[in-house]
């Protein structure tokens, strides 16, 4: 859970170095409107609980319990990550400005006129 957590934080960082799109997405994530579902479910349910029930579990002993609440909520979070990414993500244009239109075989050059 700690190595998840390092790579969010990374992918952040890396994210608000670059310039353009991928700075604004990372300002999407962490102080947009993704931001709730980004530290509701990837830090709180994705990180904090499984690290803390992990912690719990380290000094009480293994439980199945516990360690099915640990799977479950690494598993929402793992898919709130990918959902608050994608949900985030602002996309340049691949061209700036598309040509106009050509016109092939308009109505007057194929009656003759």
């Amino acid at each position: 859970m700690v190595s998840s957590a390092v790579l969010v934080l990374l992918y952040l960082a890396l994210a608000a170095s670059r310039g353009g799109a991928a700075r604004r997405s990372a300002g999407e994530l962490v102080a947009g409107r993704v931001s709730p579902a980004f530290y509701a479910g990837v830090v709180f349910l994705g990180l904090v609980i499984p690290i803390a029930l992990g912690v719990i579990d380290a000094a009480t002993g293994p439980s199945r319990g516990l360690l099915a609440v640990i799977g479950l909520s690494s598993l929402v979070g793992d898919f709130y990550i990918k959902y608050c990414i994608v949900k985030a993500a602002v996309y340049l244009p691949l061209v700036e400005e598309l040509p106009a239109p050509r016109r092939y075989g308009t109505r007057r050059a194929a009656a003759g006129l």
